[in-house]
């Protein structure tokens, strides 16, 4: 659990920074400590006797201050104001150029990726959405086992030593870098893997674009779970990480994916090259 943020800005006066003190009463409000340090008072970070470095983030804006979070064992951010006097930052986490674009939740976001922790994406009525780990990798075989699932898309690889690297990789570089991917789909009451739903990146003619997809296992089905899930992922990706439109392709012949596009909010924008996918789109307005 973070219990703190380091503050560590050599380079401007931090009264004189727009939004820091919006980000830091963020962070009071949820109980979160913060010490705002100068490594030119003291040298090194410094916490408190009874402090762990790994219960706490620094955002710092030099590499001198990158360094001595690293020496301490604390995960840090890079504040990089743009400007011809920024100091490239390397070995951080994230960079910022801004404190007006985060807030208490998206730094212990960070956090959590820090220790390789899932970030929850959403929580409705009956489920939860969240990063998947490989402690899911068992429970998603078992989901696709059934012949059914993979209908109208792809299985998994075959082997599941093989699955379990695939998924450390799409954790590590798509979570990581993209912020959002295909998502568990964890079901309230009993904890179980119900399946999965998010956003998956896909090439086309005209470029890349984001297209909303999901699986529920057949256990879970006709329960409404998969409309509820897309309900909440679009809700995410228009909110949160401000997504105009979303795309979704389904196979001709899935007649319940494609009530469910249209139940929605999809429009029909046509077929696929090959002529057996059709290709649904929403404006997220």
């Amino acid at each position: 659990m973070l219990k703190g943020v380091v503050i560590n800005i050599e380079k401007e006066d931090l009264t004189e920074i727009a939004g820091i003190e919006i980000f830091t009463e963020s962070l009071g409000m949820t109980g979160v400590k913060i010490k705002k340090q100068s490594l030119e008072e003291k040298g090194a970070v410094s916490l408190e006797p009874g402090e762990q470095p790994n219960e706490w983030v620094m955002i710092a804006d030099s590499m001198k201050g990158v360094r001595a979070a690293s020496k301490a064992g604390i995960p840090c951010i890079g504040y990089q104001k743009p400007g011809p006097d920024s100091e490239y930052l390397q070995g951080v986490l994230y960079i910022i150029e801004g404190f007006e674009e985060i807030d208490s939740e998206w730094v212990n976001n960070v956090y959590k990726r820090s220790r390789g922790e899932p970030w929850t994406i959403a929580e409705t009525d009956r489920l939860i959405i969240r990063e998947m780990t490989l402690d899911d990798v068992d429970d998603l075989w078992k989901l696709y086992e059934d012949p059914e699932i993979t209908r109208y898309m792809d299985g998994l690889s075959g082997d599941r030593g093989k699955e379990t690297e695939l998924m450390a990789a799409y954790i590590k570089m798509m979570y990581g870098f993209f912020e959002y991917g295909l998502w568990a789909v964890v079901e309230k009451s009993t904890g179980r893997l119900a399946g999965r739903a998010g956003l998956s990146n896909r090439e086309t003619e005209d470029g890349m674009e984001v297209e909303l997809g999901y699986m529920v296992g057949l256990p879970f089905q006709k329960q409404g779970y998969a409309y509820e899930a897309c309900t909440a992922v679009l809700d995410y990706a228009k909110n949160i990480l401000c997504l105009d439109r979303i795309a979704c392709y389904i196979r001709e012949g899935n007649i319940p994916s494609i009530r469910l596009a249209k139940k929605l909010g999809f429009r029909l924008r046509g077929k696929t090259e090959n002529g057996d996918t059709l290709a649904y789109e929403i404006e997220l307005v």
